[in-house]
């Protein structure tokens, strides 16, 4: 077990780390933000809503395939350099977003397998490899192409040596026949799930998705804009920002299974307006004041998503992947649009902040959806009367 769950471990790293690199390559190579933002929404929409796909096949007997193929199509983003055609960025971008959207279903399925007694730890480490990794990514990316001159070739050896590792897992317990799939039939149930209070959290979570995408799209610039250090535009800032998010899931996460869901994404989201605004409205500030900010701001927006789902699952107790594929990969699919509208806002007002400040209304409108969420002792009713 021990094995294994190292070699995930490992290739979840790189996985997230090849996926946080297009918002700092393009604020390096000084590409047309519109553009660009076009090129992340395509890439987050297709990629994202695929998921449901690869969960579908992974589940019957295609994980270790769909491991190998998303190492591969994820290594596509140290390939940006190489090009200005933004026809083929385009399809390097895909190709990364769809990598790793192969790879993340079949990994945590993989990881949730390894053990029957200790799924918690395994797939929480397996989730907090995969943060890391998304958070030093814009760091690591930076520090080669500029010690390299923009020959990232170099970062190739870290998929090269998860492809190599992963040939040398032995999933005993993954040996299910190739299965046909009712993919038709699948989405059909998907679209059927989504309605009433279920119908509401999608689209507060698309909300919050919108926000965080395009914030972390649009934060080199921001931060070039507010005259900050090169180390805080080129990852330092994003680095926070993630680690924030990661360090508040766990006991939001308790929380809002003692007091209800409702109630903690309410204040996430109050709080997620109150720091977001605040961040947009100061000056430069010094680090003792920026650290605390960065990692209060991601915590606060962090925390919707994982609430949501757990949310989720118990409003439509029994449909535990059908939500998850909803409130997950199909929220962050459809909050993609920000990228493009970032970009675009951007440079119609030349101002970075001044689109972040439009971006952020969808955060009020996410916080008034949650008024219309089952509080706590309607969500019990609701699993007692489906148990």
């Amino acid at each position: 077990m021990i094995k294994s769950l190292i070699i995930l471990v490992i290739c979840h790293f790189t996985i997230d780390m090849f996926t946080g690199i297009w918002p700092i390559y393009k604020s390096l190579a000084e590409l047309d933000l519109v553009k660009a933002g076009l090129i992340a929404m395509l890439g987050g929409i297709f990629g994202n809503m695929a998921q449901i796909l690869f969960g579908l096949y992974g589940d019957r007997g295609y994980r270790k395939f769909f491991i190998f193929a998303g190492l591969i199509l994820v290594s596509t983003a140290c390939l940006y350099p190489y090009t200005n055609n933004y026809a083929l960025l385009l399809v390097m971008v895909f190709c990364a977003f769809i990598g790793s959207s192969a790879f993340h279903p079949s990994g945590t399925g993989l990881v949730g397998m390894l053990t029957k007694s200790k799924k918690g730890l395994v797939i929480s480490s397996f989730i907090s490899a995969g943060t890391i990794g998304f958070a030093f990514s814009q760091i690591i990316f930076k520090k080669v192409y500029v010690h390299f001159n923009g020959n990232t070739l170099i970062l190739l050896t870290l998929p090269a040596i998860s492809l190599l590792l992963a040939c040398f897992a032995n999933f005993e317990n993954d040996r299910k026949p190739k299965l046909n799939v009712g993919v038709k039939g699948e989405f059909l149930k998907l679209m059927h799930a989504c309605k009433g209070s279920l119908l509401i959290l999608y689209l507060i979570e698309v909300c919050l998705a919108a926000a965080i995408i395009g914030f972390i799209f649009i934060l080199p610039e921001v931060m070039a804009a507010k005259d900050y250090e090169s180390y805080w535009r080129y990852g330092g800032a994003h680095m926070l920002y993630i680690i924030g998010g990661s360090i508040i899931i766990i006991p939001a996460g308790h929380y809002s299974d003692k007091n209800g869901q409702k109630r903690v994404m309410f204040l996430s989201l109050i709080g997620s307006a109150i720091l977001f605004y605040l961040f947009l409205a100061l000056p430069k500030v010094s680090p003792f004041f920026f650290v605390p900010l960065m990692l209060f701001l991601g915590g606060a927006m962090g925390i919707c998503n994982p609430v949501g789902v757990a949310l989720g699952n118990r409003i439509a107790a029994g449909q535990v992947s059908l939500v998850s594929a909803l409130l997950m990969g199909f929220a962050w699919g459809g909050g993609s649009f920000s990228t493009l509208l970032v970009g675009y806002l951007s440079k119609t007002f030349g101002n970075p902040i001044t689109a972040l400040y439009y971006l952020g209304i969808i955060i009020f409108i996410a916080l008034i959806l949650s008024l219309f969420l089952p509080n706590h002792k309607e969500v019990l009713e609701l699993e007692t009367a489906k148990s």
